[in-house]
């Protein structure tokens, strides 16, 4: 992933990563497949990691409130260099490579099904199921800090950027433990 997004993927050098990964060139094409699998395979790696630390989130049980700043924490934690170079380089290369960003979009997409189901339940019903999963958009783009981060800010980073995702979101979204009935936050 750093050669990807050092060099952005045109400029990628499958001599280069291999060398670094200490294996042959062709032990990348025979197991991967060529620089375009290798580079869906790596982000598709880092995105089934994030699907699985949302889903024990969700599955935890805890209030609410609770689990929506687990959500919001996580994606944070998430939004680490690595993970939005790769997806700055596919906005950058879109137009030249645009299998890439539609795998990446697809995979973003499946990535929050766990929060847009947790949405849908803790909900009971007063929403629709695309309503809970563009919730769960919504909540990862204000957790990240959307074109903030991608431009290089480090404030989305912050816990007390976190709190202000979580107060905004819990008021606007409506959801609140009062409302569904727990208590805690």
């Amino acid at each position: 992933m750093d050669e990807f997004t050092t060099h952005g993927f045109a400029a990628a050098n499958l001599d280069r990563i291999a060398r670094n990964c200490r294996i042959s060139k062709m032990t990348i094409y025979r197991q991967i497949g060529g620089k375009e699998n290798l580079f869906l395979e790596a982000t598709q790696r880092g995105a089934r990691e994030l699907l699985n630390s949302f889903q024990q989130i969700v599955d935890k049980g805890e209030s609410p409130g609770k689990t929506i700043l687990a959500i919001i924490r996580q994606c944070q934690k998430a939004s680490g260099e690595t993970d939005f170079g790769s997806l700055q380089m596919a906005i950058a290369e879109c137009r030249s490579f645009p299998e890439i960003a539609n795998t990446m979009l697809e995979d973003t997409l499946n990535i929050y099904r766990p929060v847009a189901d947790y949405f849908y339940r803790i909900c009971a019903g007063s929403i629709s199921r695309e309503q809970a999963h563009r919730g769960a958009l919504i909540l990862m783009s204000m957790s990240v800090g959307g074109f903030l981060k991608l431009l290089g800010s480090t404030e989305p980073d912050s816990a007390e950027w976190a709190e202000d995702v979580y107060r905004i979101f819990m008021q606007g979204a409506g959801i609140t433990d009062a409302v569904i009935g727990v208590e805690g936050h």
